[in-house]
């Protein structure tokens, strides 16, 4: 990973929520209407969020086609070394 990409990912990190999305998904899947419930915001802001952790490559998002339609929230491989870390941040005193 460049210093740029990793610049990038923790300026991401550092929006409001961003993180509590991704201990949120390490869970399981979420749908936005999932975390927009548990997080208790909304629709607009749960997007200014989510659309940069996939950008980034740290969240991928699965399509069910179904009526209605779905998506899914996960972490990637990437998602979850850097959830890794976050969670050794909140460690340390």
């Amino acid at each position: 990973m460049e210093p740029d990409e990793a610049r990038k990912i923790f300026k991401e990190l550092s929006r409001k929520y961003a993180i509590e999305i991704l201990l949120l998904i390490k869970q399981g899947k979420k749908t936005p209407k999932q975390l927009k419930k548990n997080l208790g915001i909304t629709e607009g802001s749960l997007y200014q969020v989510l659309n940069p952790l996939l950008d980034c490559g740290i969240l991928d998002k699965d399509r069910d086609v179904r009526v209605p339609p779905r998506s899914d929230y996960k972490l990637t491989k990437r998602g979850e070394v850097v959830l890794r870390l976050v969670e050794l941040l909140l460690l340390t005193d």
